[in-house]
């Protein structure tokens, strides 16, 4: 079996997991997931988060230490990134053509840990990748020429 179609089953058998996982959570459940994929963002009081959620603060405590919760987190987290992965590297692609290799740095490093991001070239196909770059060239001439 290829890599490509090894990491499709197994990110298909993850987010079948994750779907039948987030059925089975009660809506309190749900917004205190909504809650920790935005933790680092607001960084509330644990009191204010448990009585927005509706929860008692034993229960948000419980919740904290339930390691299903956080393993729904984490697949809802990456499934984002790989939705917004193309658009991302586009961009970033478009920044290294006009000479901002930092974007692309910053980025790498950021998400040097997560092994579906390692290989990136797997994710776009070469015809993507000369389509971006005629796109990023076309606009850098343009904005070349508005200057």
């Amino acid at each position: 079996m290829s890599l490509l179609k090894t990491r499709t089953v197994r990110f298909l058998t993850s987010f079948n997991k994750l779907i039948m996982l987030s059925k089975k959570l009660s809506p309190k459940k749900r917004k205190f997931i909504e809650f920790l994929k935005t933790i680092n963002l607001n960084k509330p009081k644990p009191a204010e988060i448990a009585k927005d959620i509706g929860i008692s603060l034993s229960t948000y405590y419980r919740w904290l230490k339930d390691k299903e919760l956080f393993k729904i987190v984490e697949q809802e987290n990456a499934l984002e990134i790989d939705e917004r992965l193309p658009e991302v590297l586009e961009t970033l692609v478009k920044k290294a053509i006009q000479g901002d290799v930092r974007a692309i740095k910053i980025f790498l490093d950021r998400y040097d840990d997560n092994k579906d991001i390692k290989n990136i070239a797997d994710r776009l196909t070469p015809d993507k990748i000369i389509t971006i770059i005629r796109m990023a060239k076309k606009e850098s001439k343009e904005k070349h020429y508005e200057d």
